[in-house]
């Protein structure tokens, strides 16, 4: 077929489909191009005519457009970023046919617009009436020469693209000019466009004379303002002040508000009365007041407490967490049985994606209560707790109160994520803000730097999250109750995956139990091998893989039903990212298996040694904190002067050099739990003993070689199992945390308690 400028377009283009794209013939664009499939589509265009065709991207549920624009690639640029930046040349409009080809991007048939048509005599006296409404518009302006070159156009069809290229038009009269056929009617929608368009100028012309005017007599304006509020008081007529005083008056009637803010609120009108409206004074108080009247002073959300459907929507929403739950359960029996107890300062501490945020919602839920929302993360200015003060009309009440506003209500469930992540600068300290905020003792007179009026927040449920205790504020650490989500074992996963995750990306991607079944095998290789991690966020993205592949299988043309096993994975997922740490792993001498705690869940770590002649000199490498260096230093103390007792010869205790490595650099590493572990591969080292490769170890150390008990055991142990391995070395100290631990993690891992590092050696 051939386009208005007779140039050959093929009849099959690729389609490059952009959101509110509108490419008229003969007009260029410039686009931006970041997806892996439209870049492919641009190589390979280059590499063949450079033709493509450009339409408009659908909206959700709605019909690809029926007419785009067959362009050519004029220039193609990289960027540094690896976007792909192009100029497109439109050379005729196209009517989109069937999809030739869907994959790796769409081919469709293309056919060249019906010819244009119309009654001449009429379309030329549209043309020139558009013409002459052009040139008024650009006259004097960068564009003049436009007008000229408009002028020399052939056609009538020519003329209409080049000058509504030229205007500002909305994507949807771009787009009604470009589908429209008969040349006649789209000069009559150019017309209406370019006298809407002058209509604009004439009035923004207009509008910037006055307010030069206006910047330039505000003495003048002040004379006449007064003026005429005598001429109104003489004619009995009321002001705009009055009307907004006697509105803010009546707002005020028909609120219920504490006594004293009742009074700050009159003087506040009363003050206002006396401000002339025009003046930014007038506009700060009034919002001031706006913000005072909408606040929940005294409507609250009444307790609904039922214990068993508490039980029963906490059970429906989670798995597991069973000391958790009671905790909640046993705050709604006492608040059952005493209506005013002030509600429990908790904090959810555990790795990302274990139901810290989605439990707070629950306990909303169960308690029938609204659900406020603040996340701390990288918030270092003070007053996005506090607000700022009002001394400028930008300003807000903090986020505190816009969001106890926002619920309607001065009881809402309140959770406050990230609180473990909130900073400071030379605008001042968020976790002493959020002092005054928590703290029940404080937290009944709460002053927002905005609002400047004491607000109750005692009766706010606060719930907080964290990913862990040790970067929180000490001052906020002593006043929150702590509550540890230690993550879930395989088995909880399996569990989780089937009741709650998998129907729920079913859901998401418009699939039924019926065309899609996941085996429990296949969960559980997901879980050991493409989502190792403690929560369930990682185990949910490569289930919505699977349903992704799944549904694209359907709208190929596959009705049948897909079952999922364990072989089938690596098509759905690709390459297992993550092994059994110990797999292929055997017994080495100078290499012992550490457990560690991070803010994403328990890991082990493999403490390296390795010995070699020299002056006793000792290298730690690995990235380790000042803590972990020096208990490496403790435990070569230790096992220098253990295997002196035991008489080992001279020879292994002087002249060599000893390295200690632990792999992973650069993971910063530190804490004292990994003393023993470096013990025993000094151990191994020097006597050429094996470690086992299925045993880990955790606990302090001390020169005596007492092991001294650890924190976070539980994720720890958790970690191990994840890991593959099945014993593990504790501090006797530590043994009664073992209750903590799922009882099908318990029997799959043998627990050593131990009191003194020789134990370990024995």
């Amino acid at each position: 077929m051939t386009g208005p400028a007779k140039i050959p377009i093929p009849g099959e283009l690729p389609l490059l489909a952009v959101p509110d794209a509108v490419l008229f013939p003969h007009e260029r664009l410039t686009l931006e191009l970041t997806g892996e499939p439209e870049k492919r589509l641009v190589d390979e265009a280059l590499s063949g005519d450079r033709f493509l065709a450009l339409f408009r991207a659908a909206a959700s549920g709605e019909a690809m457009p029926r007419r785009g624009t067959a362009a050519r690639i004029e220039q193609m640029r990289r960027g540094e970023d690896g976007a792909v930046r192009l100029t497109l040349l439109g050379v005729a409009r196209v009517d989109a046919g069937p999809i030739v080809r869907a994959e790796p991007y769409p081919v469709i048939a293309a056919s060249p617009a019906p010819a244009p048509s119309g009654h001449d005599l009429r379309i030329e006296a549209l043309r020139r009436a558009c013409h002459a409404s052009f040139g008024e518009l650009v006259l004097g302006g960068p564009d003049s020469e436009q007008v000229e070159i408009a002028s020399r156009l052939r056609t009538a069809g020519h003329f209409a693209d080049f000058v509504a290229s030229r205007l500002r038009l909305a994507p949807d009269q771009r787009r009604a000019l470009l589908e429209t056929e008969d040349v006649e009617l789209r000069l009559e929608q150019l017309g209406r466009f370019l006298d809407r368009e002058k209509t604009i100028r004439d009035l923004q012309v207009r509008i910037e004379e006055r307010v030069k005017t206006t910047l330039g007599e505000k003495e003048r304006q002040s004379f006449l303002r007064q003026q005429i509020e005598t001429i109104r008081g003489e004619l009995g007529e009321a002001d705009e002040r009055e009307t907004q005083i006697r509105e803010m008056d009546r707002r005020l009637t028909e609120t219920v508000l504490p006594p004293t803010v009742r009074q700050a609120c009159c003087e506040e009108i009363v003050r206002l009365s006396r401000i002339p409206v025009q003046s930014a004074e007038f506009t700060i108080g009034r919002t001031h007041l706006d913000w005072v009247l909408e606040l929940p002073w005294t409507s609250a959300s009444a307790d609904a407490i039922d214990l068993a459907r508490a039980r029963a929507i906490l059970d429906r929403n989670h798995h597991g967490l069973g000391k958790i739950k009671e905790r909640v359960l046993e705050f709604l029996a006492v608040r059952k049985l005493k209506r005013d107890s002030p509600p429990p300062l908790l904090c959810f501490v555990g790795p990302p994606g274990v139901g810290k945020t989605s439990l707070g919602l629950s306990i909303a839920e169960a308690l029938r209560r609204k659900t406020a929302h603040l996340s701390l993360g990288a918030i270092t200015d003070e007053s996005e707790i506090r607000g700022h003060r009002r001394t400028y009309s930008g300003a807000l009440p903090g986020k505190i109160l816009q969001e106890i506003r926002r619920v309607g209500v001065r009881n809402p469930l309140f959770m406050i994520d990230e609180i473990d992540k909130i900073g400071s600068d030379f605008r001042g300290d968020p976790a002493a803000s959020l002092l005054e905020v928590l703290d029940p003792e404080e937290n009944r007179r709460f002053a927002d730097h905005y609002v400047n009026l004491p607000f109750d927040l005692s009766e706010v449920f606060f719930i907080t999250t964290a990913n862990s205790t040790d970067s929180i504020p000490a001052g906020l650490l002593d006043r929150l109750e702590i509550i540890e989500f230690p993550g879930y074992t395989p088995e909880e996963k399996v569990r989780i995956a089937e009741k709650h995750l998998l129907p729920k990306q079913l859901r998401l991607h418009g699939l039924t139990p019926a065309s899609l079944v996941v085996r429990r095998r296949a969960v559980r290789r997901v879980i050991d091998e493409y989502a190792i991690e403690a929560g369930l966020r990682a185990l949910a993205r490569p289930l919505a893989a699977i349903c992704r592949k799944r549904a694209s299988a359907l709208l190929g043309g596959d009705r049948g039903r897909t079952a999922v096993d364990e072989a089938d994975l690596p098509h759905y997922l690709g390459t297992s990212r993550h092994y059994p740490e110990i797999r292929g792993r055997r017994p080495e001498v100078g290499v012992a298996t550490a457990l560690a705690w991070t803010p994403s869940g328990g890991q082990i770590l493999f403490v390296e040694a390795t010995l070699m002649p020299g002056r006793q000199n000792l290298q730690i490498t690995g990235h380790l904190g000042e803590v972990m260096r020096e208990s490496a230093e403790a435990a070569l103390s230790f096992v220098r002067s253990f295997l002196d007792k035991k008489g080992a010869p001279r020879e292994l205790l002087e002249g060599h050099d000893i390295h200690i490595h632990v792999p992973a650099g650069a993971i910063a590493k530190d804490g004292p739990s990994a003393g023993v572990a470096i013990a025993t591969a000094l151990y191994s080292i020097i006597s050429g003993y094996p470690v086992l490769h299925n045993v880990a170890l955790t606990g302090e150390i001390t020169l005596r070689g007492h092991v001294l008990p650890v924190g976070g055991v539980k994720q720890k142990i958790l970690g191990a199992h994840r890991a593959g391995i099945r014993n593990v070395i504790l501090p006797l100290r530590n043994l009664p945390e073992l209750d903590e631990i799922p009882s099908e993690v318990r029997r799959r891992i043998q627990v050593i308690p131990v009191d003194r590092v020789e134990e370990i050696f024995a």
